[in-house]
Parts: C-alpha cells; structure tokens; sequence
C-alpha cells in the first residue's frame, strides 16, 4: 500500500486465501500459523512485521457503493492488521452494500470513527463462518488468573485486570524478550501513585 487513500477490494466471483505454502490441494489443508498471511495497514512499519510507524490507511479492505460485492466473493484464512484513522469508518474492513464470506479472518488492533475491525452498513450481510474456541480460551485464562492469581479483583480495577490479560493472550506468540521490551516502551510519561491505586 502507498498512501493512506489505498485499499484492497473484494471481487465478485474471486477468492482470496490465506494459510497456503503452495503445494495443497484442498482448503483443509491450509495452515494459517505456518503460512500467516497478513494485511497490514501500517504504512510505515517495522521491516519484516506489521508493528510500529504511525502512518495508517483509512481501510485496509474498502468496498464502498461503487464497488459492491455478493457472496461469490471470498476471503479466507488471512490476518488485516493495523489500519485505520481517526476519519475512517472502520480500519480493517468497510462494506456498504456487500454480502461477502469471510472465513477464519483475524481482526488485529485496527481502529476506526465508527468501529475498529468491520464496518457493514445498508443493508450489508456478511456471511461469517467463525468458532468461538478463541474466545472460550480468553476467558478461561481469565478466569483462572483471577481466582489463582489475584484470587479477588475490585470493581474499580477489574479492567485494568482484563487488559492485562488481553494483552498476554494477544502477544502470547512473542518471545519473552519481546513481550518485556514491548511492555516497557509502553510505561513512557505514565504516572500512577499508591494514593490513585488505593483510592
């Protein structure tokens, strides 16, 4: 992608799959940790990843009124990472008008003025096949912290509790040398006094 204008569109009758190395023969075969293939919308990043710079597209996948698309078009086993800005719809995805299939997609820390990941509107059905094994997983790492960890959590605190975790499940493919870096580049001009702690 070249400038914060620039998308990718879905297609009517084409399908666009993630998770192959090349010589499969069927979709079951894909592999989506071996063969990762990733959107990103971070213009100005980190060479070999999807991660810094702070130059972003308005959409990653944009599929406005002009470009509508039914469910002959596909997108399967890919990650849309990164996009988004304060006057975007949607980072990662905007349909209008559009009924794609979307299938074992990863919406990561996109942003948007009206959603982060995906945006449908006017009579837009997207056709998802999802599971919900990420999810049951996320939580029962919560759960399990909470009460073997921290065995109690206050009202005033428990979101502070659930970022924690969020962002161990999402980085729990980083190398613990990245993860502590990464946690302490975040620490910069934060201030936080055992009299806002406690009260």
């Amino acid at each position: 992608m070249g400038s914060n204008s620039s998308h990718f569109q879905l297609r009517n009758n084409l399908s666009i799959l993630g998770g192959f190395h090349g010589t499969e023969k069927d979709a079951s075969q894909a592999d989506f940790n071996m063969n990762p293939v990733i959107f990103c919308g971070i213009l100005d990043h980190d060479a070999g990843s999807c991660t810094g710079g702070n130059e972003r597209v308005d959409g990653i996948f944009v599929n406005g009124s002009d470009s509508t698309v039914n469910q002959s078009a596909v997108l399967f086993g890919v990650s849309i990472v990164g996009g988004g800005s304060k006057s975007s719809s949607a980072g990662g995805m905007q349909l209008v008008h559009s009924s794609p299939v979307i299938i074992n997609v990863n919406f990561i820390h996109n942003f948007g003025l009206l959603a982060g990941g995906l945006y449908v509107k006017n009579d837009s059905r997207v056709a998802f096949k999802i599971h919900t094994n990420t999810i049951e997983g996320f939580w029962g790492e919560l759960k399990r912290g909470i009460k073997g960890i921290y065995h109690w959590a206050s009202h005033k605190h428990i979101q502070k509790y659930c970022n924690e975790f969020a962002y161990r499940y999402n980085n729990r493919e980083m190398k613990n040398n990245e993860r502590f870096v990464d946690f302490l580049s975040g620490l910069a001009n934060t201030k936080l006094t055992y009299k806002t702690l406690t009260a």
